[in-house]
């Protein structure tokens, strides 16, 4: 075998190892890459631990009721916006709160309604039954005439009052005329709406008042009058 052919691997080792330049160059330069990712871990540890005590710092301020001592107000901080602790948040109300409400639920407006008083019997016929889309005309503080009034707003329709004695009975203390009972006397066609009329008697069946219903073609309420008998103005 001749000389040329054989490999020295002593040699070889020798300049891997350090036996040449190149050995070192790539000795170092692992080197100094792992050293880059310890650093790299190390900071990513830090920056971590530093968020997560900032966090906490700041529950722990946010939670922390204000104290004050009794008699004293407390006086705003001063300094830099940076040094200022977090403002506590008050929850629920103070005596001294409680004590005003209680104090402006009693005051009376306008000769004697309290605030916050509940509607009349008018208003909820008018706003809730009615839905606030007919006009009331009075008669000496009663009602005496309801007209369907929302037929100038697009989509609005008239209500629907399928039963009209007991419309007529459930809002008795309503209307202008005492009665005690009611009768339907007349139901007829005028053209697409659909005319009625019912007597209202007293206690004898004697006739004290009429009213008159005005439905449309579908029924629903268009108005609604009194009509008072001579027997009723005597």
């Amino acid at each position: 075998m001749k000389d040329n052919n054989v490999i020295d691997l002593s040699q070889r080792r020798a300049e891997a190892n350090g036996g040449g330049s190149n050995g070192t160059k790539v000795e170092d330069h692992l080197k100094m890459r792992l050293d880059f990712e310890q650093a790299k871990v190390l900071v990513t540890t830090s920056l971590i631990s530093v968020l997560f005590l900032v966090t906490l710092a700041n529950h722990s301020l946010m939670s922390a009721p204000a104290v004050v001592a009794e008699g004293e107000a407390s006086a705003p901080p001063r300094g830099p916006a940076s040094d200022r602790a977090p403002a506590a948040v008050p929850t629920g109300t103070s005596s001294w709160e409680d004590e005003m409400v209680a104090r402006m639920a009693k005051l009376d407006v306008d000769g004697g309604e309290k605030v916050g008083r509940r509607p009349s019997s008018l208003e909820r016929l008018t706003f809730e039954f009615l839905e606030g889309k007919y006009a009331v005309r009075l008669e000496n503080g009663k009602l005496n005439e309801l007209e369907f009034s929302g037929a100038s707003r697009a989509g609005d329709h008239p209500k629907h009052v399928n039963d009209r004695i007991r419309f007529l009975e459930d809002n008795r203390d309503l209307l202008s005329v005492r009665f005690a009972k009611s009768v339907r006397t007349i139901s007829a066609r005028q053209g697409d709406q659909t005319v009625e009329r019912y007597n209202l008697l007293d206690k004898t069946d004697v006739p004290v008042a009429k009213v008159e219903f005005h439905l449309d073609s579908e029924g629903r309420l268009l108005s609604m009058k009194i009509f008072r008998s001579r027997v009723a103005l005597n």
